[in-house]
């Protein structure tokens, strides 16, 4: 049976995806395993249709949440 384990937020990446999909992503944390799972996937199908890899991704989602709580 798997265990639920509860991942940091990315605080960042959160507020870029609250943006990009248009859906309501918690920058309280922790994430469930759930969540984290469909952060990842977001990150796996934007890699995949920009032809990219899954860290240039995660790169450009924290700089564009950074630039967001900062502007």
């Amino acid at each position: 049976m798997p265990v639920a384990v509860k991942v940091p937020v990315p605080v960042h990446a959160a507020r870029s995806l609250n943006v990009f999909t248009n859906s309501e992503w918690s920058t309280d944390g922790p994430w469930s395993t759930e969540q984290y799972a469909r952060y990842l996937d977001h990150v796996d199908d934007w890699a995949s249709q920009w032809g990219t890899s899954h860290d240039v991704v995660e790169r450009q989602l924290f700089r564009l949440g950074y630039q967001m709580q900062n502007d």
